[in-house]
């Protein structure tokens, strides 16, 4: 049985500091939060985090019905990159990067987590490229991430801050008009029927 898109990228985790290829850029009219958002994560750090993260290694791996050996889940995390995000109020969250080098611009699968009270947790999960740090409210960013099947076939999901966790909250997509090569913006077509967002500036992906 095949893996899930999350589960194959996880396969071809790579070591890295150096910044993850980017997904296609536009023009676009969303605010981007100011300063860099990513730099080097500790190896104190990476073993705080690694019990969380070998869980979640474990459940996107196991998702074709083969339970992979803890052996190869603690691969696995060796492989992966991780980095600081600033995250506003709430602090400096660590995201977990995983990309097939031969999938392309939607590759990449992406965990982001919180150490609050000693304890780390998992408030954020995206895929395909990313993430855009966005001006968000309450002095906590948005998270946006894409995906792309070609020119005028991108499409942008917009995560906001809950309480608890990011969620979805808005999503558009770019569409190539019927008469014309030109592409216009439009709300998703998906059964969450999610608002409509600005799609990201490039200037925005961390």
């Amino acid at each position: 049985m095949q893996r899930s898109a999350l589960a194959t990228a996880i396969a071809f985790c790579v070591v890295t500091s150096a910044a993850c290829g980017s997904g296609p850029q536009s023009e676009n009219g969303a605010s981007p939060a100011k300063g860099p958002a990513l730099s080097t994560v500790s190896v104190q750090e990476m073993e705080a985090l690694k019990p969380l993260a070998l869980i979640d290694l474990l459940k996107d791996l196991s998702e074709d019905g083969e339970r992979p050996s803890q052996q190869a889940v603690r691969q696995e995390f060796g492989r992966c990159k991780f980095r600081h995000l600033s995250l506003g109020k709430l602090g400096t969250g660590v995201l977990m990067e995983f990309h097939d080098p031969d999938g392309g611009p939607n590759s990449g699968s992406y965990v982001v987590y919180l150490r609050r009270n000693g304890e780390y947790s998992k408030i954020a999960q995206g895929g395909g490229f990313g993430p855009y740090v966005l001006s968000g409210i309450d002095g906590i960013p948005d998270l946006a991430f894409g995906s792309t099947i070609g020119a005028c076939e991108e499409t942008f999901v917009r995560l906001r801050y809950s309480g608890t966790s990011y969620k979805p909250d808005a999503c558009m997509q770019n569409v190539r008009d019927a008469n014309s090569e030109d592409c216009h913006p439009e709300a998703c077509d998906d059964s969450r029927k999610l608002p409509m967002f600005p799609e990201p500036d490039p200037a925005a992906l961390r």
